[in-house]
């Protein structure tokens, strides 16, 4: 199993030659010049943060070294690409990160594939050292419609997740998983639910049992919101736990549970210190 020390990039590839090899049409890149330089050179595309084929079908994403993140054996990233376009005053930039943005989401929606070039050197710059094509698939495998907050998992199909709750078999698609009670609709967030299933690594939070194995091969426990949505509760990792599917009926319908809402902050909160301790020991750290 790879881990993070091995993804960084040795030598420095161009964007074009990548493109080219995963078979994107870069007839504009020399069609779209004003000039006889280079097409790989082309600035229309060449500081782009994200390319998308054609035919829909492969996605491919620049993301930094620096930026990744494990937890569990799981290497990923999070972003809020379009928090970061409300906020920078530099045009370029909030165009690129609209840009990528739009692919994450995308990617999400209709299921495409993504290909990482991972990129070292100076994120506060932009100033790219090394460059090279990622082996691995990877999958947006969470996407916040509101926000744009999103989880780039490496590894997985976008197809066949590792870890799945009760929304991913109930919906194909990607639309908000909502409901409605007295008229007021509530939304799921994707985003927090991949959060909350890397939290638990395929192991109920109550118990502790690893959830059942499905007919693809995936990992099943079922997210519950522990203060319900329909009583304000929130939309947040700190607000929904991972349960198997004994123990979240056991929920919502036990007499005198021992589930009960404090009990499941309680565990909550444990397990959050403890991933974040854990995430902090493994940060990369950045070179000077």
């Amino acid at each position: 199993m790879d881990n993070i020390e091995s993804l960084i990039p040795k030598q420095k590839h161009r964007i074009y030659d990548i493109l080219q090899s995963l078979d994107f049409d870069m007839s504009d890149w020399t069609e779209s010049l004003k000039t006889d330089s280079n097409p790989a050179s082309n600035p229309k595309y060449c500081f782009d943060w994200s390319f998308i084929r054609k035919d829909n079908e492969l996605i491919v994403l620049n993301l930094w070294y620096e930026e990744l993140l494990e937890s569990n054996g799981v290497i990923f990233q999070e972003h809020r690409f379009k928090e970061f376009a409300a906020t920078t005053t530099e045009k370029k930039r909030r165009n690129r990160a609209l840009s990528i943005d739009k692919a994450c989401r995308i990617a999400f929606q209709q299921g495409i594939p993504i290909r990482v070039v991972m990129c070292k050197g100076s994120i506060e710059s932009n100033k790219v050292h090394k460059r090279m094509l990622d082996h691995e698939i990877w999958a947006v495998t969470g996407y916040d419609l509101i926000s744009g907050a999103t989880i780039i998992q490496r590894g997985v199909s976008p197809t066949k997740k590792a870890l799945i709750d009760q929304f991913d078999i109930d919906r194909t698609n990607s639309t908000p998983m909502q409901y409605e009670k007295n008229g007021l609709t509530y939304v799921r967030s994707s985003y927090v639910r991949r959060k909350v299933l890397m939290r638990a690594n395929g192991h109920c939070e109550f118990c502790g049992n690893e959830g059942f194995t499905t007919t693809n091969d995936s990992n099943y426990l079922e997210t519950h919101h522990i203060t319900p949505l329909s009583e304000d509760g929130a939309d947040t990792k700190r607000n929904v736990i991972a349960l198997c599917p004994a123990d979240h009926r056991k929920a919502h319908f036990e007499k005198n549970t021992l589930l009960t809402r404090d009990k499941l902050h309680s565990i909550v909160n444990q397990n959050i210190s403890a991933q974040e301790t854990n995430l902090l020991s493994e940060l990369v750290p950045c070179e000077p």
